[in-house]
């Protein structure tokens, strides 16, 4: 899931509604008020990567969504009772010492707050993000609901040895399991396979190669003579049959393992 500073206006509330649904807490049993209506809402990111299968983490943040002169782009909701002069600090990973600081200003009572949490303060890990309202004239601390952020700050495959060149050379072609001796691809190699459909199939077996970085629920798109198929990989060598749909004798060089250097299953 994505967004980008051109999305409009409108569109963006209807991310952060469809997040805040997605996240939304139960609501008691037997209260009056509907799930997540008495607390101040999550942080929302823009661009947030999901799904996550990280254990314990809700969302996921890359190094390209985080900028090294700004930082990374969040969001508070507007809350009851907003008021010009709430002062509001803003937690990230430090319970104890905010990241962020700053007063609500007239123009932004009862709407969206865009601000960043500096680069230097954005660390890898699994890191629980929430804000503190202090109220213009009053002493009292609200505390909203925690968004548990996967930060991931380094590339699938590292830094490129040869970044002037085509693809990523850390990131090695994709050999087939029992090539044919010629190198062509008839259609009596066929293999029964696994498809991506979880049925049998007929196909060829494929090994990606490990690479730097590499770690469990990666996804990795695959693409052999313009057909294209995704595998999680879930350890450090990933064996994925992949259904031919080309014609018979055609040369299987050409697959190649595409990645976008996020290190975060959002393929």
């Amino acid at each position: 899931m994505t967004t980008d500073a051109s999305t409009p206006i409108s569109n963006v509330q209807q991310l952060i509604d469809s997040f805040n649904a997605i996240f939304a807490e139960p609501a008691p049993r037997f209260s009056m008020f509907a799930a997540g209506t008495q607390a101040l809402q999550r942080i929302y990111i823009p661009g947030y990567v999901t799904p996550i299968y990280t254990p314990g983490a809700q969302v996921g943040v890359n190094k390209d969504m985080v900028n090294s002169v700004r930082g990374l782009l969040c969001v508070v909701q507007p809350y009851d009772q907003m008021k010009a002069g709430d002062a509001i600090e803003v937690f990230f990973g430090d319970p104890r010492v905010a990241a962020v600081r700053f007063s609500v200003l007239a123009d932004q009572v009862g709407n969206n707050i865009e601000f960043y949490i500096p680069a230097k303060k954005v660390l890898a890990g699994i890191r629980d993000l929430f804000f503190v309202v202090t109220r213009a004239g009053a002493t009292n601390k609200e505390t909203s609901l925690t968004l548990k952020v996967l930060v991931r700050l380094v590339a699938p495959g590292g830094n490129d040895p040869q970044p002037d060149r085509p693809g990523h050379y850390n990131l090695l072609p994709p050999q087939l399991v029992n090539p044919p001796a010629d190198k062509i691809v008839h259609e009596e190699d066929f293999q029964e396979i696994v498809g991506e459909d979880g049925e049998p199939a007929l196909g060829m077996n494929v090994i990606v190669p490990a690479y730097p970085n590499m770690r469990a629920y990666d996804t990795i798109q695959f693409s052999w003579g313009g057909g294209v198929c995704r595998a999680h990989g879930t350890a450090w060598r990933r064996r994925h049959g992949y259904r031919d749909r080309r014609q018979r004798g055609q040369d299987p060089r050409g697959g190649r393992q595409r990645r976008d250097g996020t290190g975060l299953p959002h393929l």
